[in-house]
């Protein structure tokens, strides 16, 4: 088709709007390609270690979608810290409440970040460091802090996307430490969906937790994976994820998929996560050397699809994406992504064919919304909304639809659309809206803050709207 006439088409449907416009006939349809890393609860979380002591805490000021860990080993009679020194603020020697300072300095920061417009992973640890021994010497000193925790973080769904249940091991990743038993596991998961929001997830870092807290082997679990029953019998199975901080380190991530009765397999835990359209999976990209990172397995195209993987599990987050210097990341950044890429169910990514894979896996993270039809009908307008992220979109959307200074709310639940998956959503426009008028779509997240989400169509972009009509 010549310019020309794709003129003329679209002036066409502008008039008559009598019929949708495919992605493919109309540039403005397309995805931009544009990063879109600032959309919220998705893609990119940074953040780092805040030492909480019994006096003195300064409240922090999160912005964006972002990672904050805090270190609560000043309040553990533990701290052995073998082989290493101990980190600031430990006084050790008791087990002992976190203080009102410590919890207000907590409460304050979820404050700053609600003004913000901030969305949160939340951890707490007694070490942010490699040291063992650091937890409490009585176990019931863990689920105090847990429940004295709970109700503070509980305060702003908003905020709190999900919370990486730590507490134990070193950097609070739940290995090498003596609380693994079942009974501690059970404790552990209780005490922090007890007291959490309900729209909160509890993502643990090992499959085994997911398996003992549900008290079942792996062969069982799986088969009530596979036909959906997994969470019925436990209801908290729904609000229960996983945190992986070895990722793609190696072809099992570091020990976070290995055989066993308690265990997972990878493709085993692709499954699970494949099952799980309610809460984040993320982590950290593994800390390896550079040799190390050329030699995983998981980036040779010929024996395995990461691309394939990242959609499969809904990967919606990783901390270190965006580290200068990070072997692995780096490693991703060196790869292309291409036609071989491709496989059954996935979107049509062709525009993104030439670029490098760690570009491509920092813009997808997640949800990624790109409008591919609109349709004009009387006192409404269709709007078909593919979503072409690996993820979901995890927290309520609203939309508004503003007409020469008319503006009327929309029901615009983007939750509802699985990666590859298209919907036609059905909006009314204002009453009394001048004919031939503009028309602009916002899109935000039902929370105080309303942070924007924007779509990927570089052509329809007006600010923070969709411009749906000229």
């Amino acid at each position: 088709m010549s310019p020309l006439a794709r003129v003329v088409c679209a002036a066409a449907f502008f008039a008559a709007a009598v019929r949708p416009v495919a992605a493919g006939d109309d540039p403005r349809f397309r995805d931009g390609c544009a990063a879109l890393e600032a959309n919220p609860a998705r893609g990119a979380a940074p953040g780092g270690w805040h030492v909480l002591t019994a006096s003195g805490n300064a409240a922090g000021s999160p912005a964006g979608f972002c990672s904050w860990l805090w270190n609560i080993g000043a309040f553990s009679g533990g701290n052995a810290y073998k082989g290493n020194p101990p980190p600031r603020g430990c006084i050790g020697g008791k087990d002992l409440p976190l203080t009102d300072d410590a919890l207000a300095a907590v409460s304050n920061t979820l404050v700053n970040a609600r003004a913000n417009g901030a969305v949160m992973i939340i951890r707490f640890g007694y070490t942010s460091g490699s040291e063992t021994g650091a937890e409490p010497t009585d176990f019931a000193t863990i689920i105090g802090h847990i429940r004295q925790l709970g109700p503070v973080l509980g305060a702003f769904p908003d905020v709190v996307l999900a919370v990486e249940c730590g507490m134990t091991g070193p950097w609070g990743e739940m290995h090498s430490n003596g609380y693994r038993e079942t009974h501690h596991i059970r404790a552990i998961g209780d005490a922090w969906l007890e007291t959490l929001a309900q729209p909160t997830a509890l993502l643990v870092r090992y499959p085994m937790w997911i398996l003992q807290y549900a008290g079942k082997n792996v062969d069982d679990f799986m088969r009530e994976v596979a036909d959906g029953t997994y969470y019925k019998a436990q209801g908290a199975q729904r609000r229960l994820g996983l945190f992986n901080d070895g990722y793609l380190g190696t072809d099992a991530d570091y020990g976070t998929w290995r055989r066993g009765d308690m265990w997972m397999v990878r493709e085993q835990g692709v499954r699970y996560l494949e099952a799980r359209r309610n809460v984040p999976y993320g982590g950290e990209l593994a800390h390896i050397s550079e040799e190390a990172a050329a030699a995983v397995p998981l980036f040779d195209l010929e024996k395995f699809n990461i691309v394939q993987e990242f959609y499969r599990t809904h990967l919606s987050y990783l901390r270190n994406i965006n580290a200068p210097h990070h072997n692995l990341a780096a490693r991703i950044g060196r790869l292309t992504l291409t036609h071989d890429y491709d496989f059954e169910g996935m979107p049509d990514l062709s525009e993104w064919y030439g670029t490098d894979l760690r570009t491509f896996l920092r813009a997808h993270m997640g949800y990624r919304f790109v409008i591919r039809d609109i349709a004009f009908r009387g006192d409404s307008v269709d709007v078909t909304v593919e979503n072409t992220g690996f993820g979901h979109l995890l927290m309520k959307s609203r939309g508004e639809i503003a007409i020469g200074g008319r503006v009327r709310p929309v029901p615009l639940d983007l939750r509802k659309l699985s990666p590859g998956e298209r919907k036609a959503f059905t909006l009314r426009l204002p009453k009394g809206a001048p004919p031939g008028a503009p028309v602009l779509l916002t899109v935000r997240l039902e929370t105080p803050a309303a942070q924007v989400i924007h779509f990927a169509n570089d052509a329809l972009r007006a600010g923070d709207a969709m411009r749906l009509r000229n």
